[in-house]
C-alpha cells in the first residue's frame, strides 16, 4: 500500500498509488515523494515558478529523474548560479518551437550559448522585480542551453510570461501558441539590452571640411551613443553580382557620409556660409569589467514596414574578422604605456528567411572560437547542427551571406593574441584567408549560376499548427 506523505498533492499521490500492483511500487512512491520533497524544501525559490499542481506535468514532461534535475537547476539559477560555457563537447539541443517563437529562440541561442561578454547582464543587480524575474529565467535558460538540455514549452511559456510583465509590448498574455505572433528579432534584442540596462556603444563623431587637415571647430567633434550599428545595403547590391562585405558596409557607415553645414567664415563670427563636409565616426573602446565589447550590427534588408527591400537577397559576406583600427579610436593601456588596436571577430548571426519580418522564419549561427560553427533551427531535426570542416563552414557563411540579419562581433584587443605561439597565429591567419577566398569564389559562382540554398521566397512560416 502506498504511503501517504503529508501535504503531497493528490495528483502525485494518486499516481504513486496506481503503481501499487507493480513489483517496484515502493521505488515509484519514493521517487514521486522525492520530487514533492525537493519542491517543499525549496518552496521559497520555486513557488513563484510552479504551483504544486504543476508537479505531475513536470514528471510527465521530464520523467521523475528529469523533474528532479529540472527543479534542482532552477533553484541554482534562482540562487544566482550561472553555468560557464563548456570546454568539452556537449550535445546541444536548443529550444522547442511553441508557435512563432523562433525569433525568441534564435536570438537567445546566439546571445547566450557561448558568449561570456553578455553573462554579466544575467548577474548584475536589478531593482525592478518583474525584470529581476526575467533575468532569473534567462539565467536558467542559459544554464540549460550550456548543459545541453532541451528548452521545453514549459520553460518557454514562463519566459513569455516574464517578457509580458517586463514590458515586451509585442507579447500578448501567454496561454496558447495562438496568442503569439512573429516579431522582429532585432527589436527583441534591443528590448533585452534596454530592460537589462546594458551600456550603450560610446561613439565619437567628427566633421572634416574639404581642404582642412584637422578639426578646428569645437562643434565639429561630439560624442554620442548607439545600441546597434544599422548598416545600409546599397540597392545596387541586388543587381550587382559583386559581393559586398561587412567591411564595405562599415566603411560606408563610419566614413561615407557627406553633409552640408553652416559654419563661420571668419574668426569674429560675423559671416556664416554653407559648406560641404564629411562626417566620420569611431567607436570608443570602453571595456566593461573583464568582458570584451560586443558590437551588434543590423543588416538593413527590410524597410520601415518590415518588408524585404529589393527583389533579391543581396549577398553580404559576413567576414569572420574585420580590422577594427579604422572603426575605433585607439586606447592607451592604463597599465602599460602602449597603444592598443582592435579586431572585430564574428561570434554569432541571426538569420531570417522570408519577405517580411512579421512572417518567415529565424535561425541562428554561433561559434566559440571560430574553429567550428553551430546552426540552430527550431523547425528542423536535429535542431542543432555542427560545422567543423572548411567546406561546411564555407557553406554556412554562404548561407549567412543571403540571410544574415543581426550580426554579433566581439571587439578583441590585438594584444590578446600575443600569448599564442607565433606559428599558431600564422596558421590561424592562413586558415582564415583560405576560407574567405573560397567563400568569395563561391559567392561569385552563386551570383552567376543561382543560389544552392532555398531562397527566402521558399521559406515557410514557423507556426506550429
Amino acid at each position: 500500500m502506498a504511503r501517504n506523505y503529508p501535504g503531497m498533492p493528490a495528483a502525485v499521490r494518486d499516481r504513486a498509488n496506481a503503481n501499487d500492483d507493480n513489483d517496484n511500487d515502493n521505488d515509484d512512491q519514493i521517487q514521486y515523494a522525492r520530487v514533492w520533497s525537493l519542491y517543499q524544501t525549496h518552496l521559497q525559490h520555486l513557488v513563484s515558478v510552479y504551483d504544486e499542481r504543476d508537479l505531475p506535468t513536470l514528471i510527465n514532461e521530464y520523467s521523475v529523474d528529469g523533474a528532479l534535475e529540472h527543479l534542482a537547476q532552477l533553484v541554482d539559477a534562482r540562487q544566482g548560479t550561472l553555468v560557464k560555457h563548456a570546454t568539452t563537447p556537449v550535445h546541444y539541443q536548443g529550444f522547442v518551437n511553441t508557435g512563432n517563437t523562433c525569433y525568441l529562440d534564435s536570438t537567445l541561442f546566439a546571445l547566450f550559448l557561448f558568449h561570456s561578454p553578455f553573462d554579466w547582464l544575467l548577474l548584475k543587480p536589478i531593482l525592478r522585480p518583474e525584470v529581476k524575474e526575467l533575468q532569473t529565467t534567462l539565467r536558467f535558460i542559459t544554464n540549460q542551453l550550456r548543459l545541453g538540455a532541451l528548452i521545453t514549452p514549459i520553460v518557454i511559456n514562463k519566459l513569455r510570461m516574464d517578457l509580458y510583465h517586463a514590458g515586451w509590448i509585442h507579447q500578448s498574455i501567454p496561454g496558447s501558441a495562438a496568442t503569439t505572433t512573429q516579431e522582429d528579432a532585432s527589436e527583441f534584442f534591443l528590448f533585452l539590452l534596454n530592460v537589462l540596462e546594458a551600456p550603450y556603444l560610446s561613439m565619437m563623431q567628427h566633421v572634416v571640411y574639404d581642404g582642412c587637415a584637422s578639426i578646428t571647430d569645437e562643434n565639429d567633434q561630439k560624442s554620442f551613443r548607439e545600441r546597434i550599428l544599422s548598416l545600409a545595403i546599397p540597392l545596387s547590391a541586388n543587381e550587382n553580382p559583386k559581393v559586398l562585405t561587412v567591411e564595405d558596409l562599415l566603411y560606408s557607415y563610419f566614413f561615407d557620409n557627406k553633409i552640408t553645414v553652416l559654419r563661420e567664415r571668419d574668426t569674429q563670427g560675423c559671416t556664416r556660409m554653407t559648406v560641404e563636409a564629411w562626417q566620420a565616426s569611431h567607436i570608443i573602446p570602453i571595456e566593461g569589467g573583464n568582458s570584451n565589447l560586443i558590437i551588434p550590427m543590423l543588416l538593413k534588408r527590410y524597410d520601415v514596414y518590415g518588408r524585404r527591400i529589393g527583389k533579391s537577397t543581396g549577398n553580404v559576406n559576413g567576414t569572420s574578422a574585420v580590422a577594427g583600427h579604422q572603426h575605433s579610436l585607439p586606447r592607451i593601456d592604463s597599465v602599460m604605456p602602449r597603444r592598443m588596436d582592435y579586431t572585430l571577430v564574428l561570434r554569432a548571426a541571426v538569420c531570417h528567411h522570408g519577405d517580411s519580418l512579421a512572417s518567415g522564419h529565424y535561425i541562428a549561427f554561433t561559434t566559440l572560437n571560430g574553429e567550428e560553427w553551430l546552426l540552430f533551427d527550431d523547425m528542423r531535426t536535429p535542431r542543432v547542427v555542427k560545422f567543423c570542416d572548411l567546406k561546411s563552414i564555407t557553406a554556412a557563411f554562404e548561407h549567412m551571406s543571403t540571410s544574415a540579419y543581426l550580426l554579433l562581433y566581439e571587439m578583441l584587443s590585438d594584444t590578446e593574441d600575443e600569448a599564442l605561439p607565433k606559428q599558431q597565429q600564422v596558421q590561424m591567419v592562413d586558415d582564415m584567408t583560405t576560407a574567405q577566398n573560397l567563400q568569395s569564389q563561391e559567392f561569385e559562382r552563386v551570383a552567376t549560376m543561382g543560389p544552392r540554398i532555398p531562397s527566402h521566397k521558399d521559406a515557410k512560416n514557423c507556426v506550429i499548427m
